[in-house]
């Protein structure tokens, strides 16, 4: 579909990804399938969109292998801290049904979040 960027550490990425905040509002994954169809490969979701269990299926029912596909994820605001953060993740790892992800970000962070992992 896309071209693909290439980034410093080798990875690379395609152009265009597919942001899915609301993308399953109607409870489905009917959204994220069509975009899988029409070729998409690189998706974005958080745990606090809801989406990531709707990516999960869709990208399974899809018949291409995990492979195939880029996700990123991201732990929101309140899943801040070391050990919530790993908690997340886990969990993000488990609505996606996947073993990793691609990409793993801080959605939201703040000053007090930078400040405690300084003094790690």
């Amino acid at each position: 579909m896309a071209d693909k960027f290439r980034l410093n550490n080798g990875m690379t990425i395609p152009e265009i990804g597919f942001g899915t905040y609301k993308a399953a509002a109607d409870g489905t994954e009917r959204v994220i399938s069509e975009a899988i169809w029409a070729g998409y490969r690189y998706f974005d979701t958080a745990s606090f969109y809801g989406t990531e269990e709707a990516l999960g299926k869709a990208w399974t029912q899809s018949g291409l292998e995990r492979g195939a596909f880029q996700i990123a994820s991201k732990a929101w605001k309140s899943e801040l801290g070391y050990k919530e953060v790993r908690t997340a993740f886990e969990k993000s790892l488990e609505r996606l049904r996947t073993d990793y992800l691609d990409l793993y970000l801080i959605h939201w962070p703040s000053a007090t979040f930078f400040l405690s992992i300084c003094s790690i």
